[in-house]
């Protein structure tokens, strides 16, 4: 989407940075989302995957050696420092869920980024980065305000011009947009019904009435009945 400058437009286009306060909310809430992820895939494979080999390379797709601590725990156990076998003990590395040919660099399961993440995994474990609700800026790069400013001003044709955007377009981005909130309203009433430890009832009543207003400009704007 463009970013052109927009006179005098109502539209701003460019996002401004999140308050300080907010930032650092999200990025505990991301924090906290990968290590409960992390751990959740490792405690996975060693339960699921524990005997099953991960000895063939992803290219070649040729075996290798099947090596597991595992298996010769015992073995080593009792063996000197001094001796190769002790060597090899105390300077294996352990790890369950990455993947043998990608703790060939050094890494155990320990993760730099969900990409890192995505590409070391063994192969049995089902996961996919986007079924994650985490969401990380990359590289300080602006945001478009598209949703904000519908949000402030409801007109239709300053979204069309300051984006860059054909009319159809600019529905299909803003029918998403309502239906992203009315998804969330949604879940959050029906939450506040089973389980109401979990949420305060100020949150879903909020989100209800972003949910309407927003519904409201999204049928004036389009004069939807």
């Amino acid at each position: 989407v463009s970013t052109q400058s927009t006179g005098r437009s109502p539209s701003k286009v460019v996002l401004e940075k999140m308050h300080p306060i907010f930032q650092e909310g999200l990025n505990d809430y991301n924090s906290t989302l990968k290590q409960l992820a992390f751990t959740f895939l490792s405690k996975f494979a060693q339960k699921k995957l524990g005997t099953v080999p991960d000895n063939v390379l992803p290219l070649s797709s040729a075996h290798s050696l099947n090596f597991r601590w595992e298996d010769n725990q015992a073995a080593f156990a009792t063996s000197s420092t001094e001796t190769v076998a002790g060597t090899l003990r105390d300077s294996c590395l352990i790890y369950h869920c990455r993947s043998a040919f990608g703790a060939l660099s050094g890494k155990g399961d320990q993760w730099d980024s969900l990409g890192d993440l995505a590409n070391s995994l063994r192969s049995g474990i089902p996961f996919i980065v986007s079924s994650l609700p985490i969401f990380e800026q990359q590289n300080e790069r602006s945001l478009n305000r598209f949703i904000v400013d519908f949000w402030s001003h409801g007109q239709v044709s300053p979204l069309s011009k300051a984006n860059c955007m054909r009319l159809g377009e600019v529905w299909n981005e803003v029918n998403e947009a309502h239906k992203l909130l009315h998804s969330i309203s949604n879940a959050l009433e029906k939450l506040q019904e089973t389980a109401s430890q979990l949420i305060s009832p100020l949150t879903a009543t909020c989100f209800k009435e972003i949910e309407t207003e927003f519904n409201e400009k999204f049928r004036a704007a389009f004069q939807m009945k």
